[in-house]
């Protein structure tokens, strides 16, 4: 697998399901693999963990319309990453960007 790193920014509606699904191109098998995916603010501290589930060479990544509900009303931007943890213990970032917060309903 090359390290190459998706630099994507995003935008998540609170109160709403936020899915992205990240194809793993090369002939790579992620079967045994953990995908991990979290919300950060600007310093760092963690606004939520997706759930993150490996289908064939594919990383769906969800979060749950409760789960954007608690992040704070404050927080308008943050940042979000993409992990792939092998089952040798390698962990590669996969992708990475802002992410822009819309706590606004009629935004939707």
């Amino acid at each position: 697998m090359e390290d190459y790193i998706l630099r994507k920014n995003e935008v998540m509606h609170t109160g709403e399901d936020w899915q992205r699904t990240y194809i793993v191109d090369g002939d790579v098998d992620i079967s045994n693999a953990i995908a991990v995916c979290k919300i950060r603010n600007k310093l760092d501290a963690v606004l939520c963990e997706a759930v993150c589930e490996i289908v064939g060479n594919s990383i769906v990544v969800s979060i749950s319309s409760a789960d954007t509900l608690s992040i704070p009303s404050a927080v308008r931007q943050g940042r979000y990453d993409v992990f792939l943890i092998m089952d040798t213990g390698q962990t590669h970032k996969l992708v990475m960007g802002n992410i822009d917060i819309i706590h606004d309903v009629s935004m939707h």
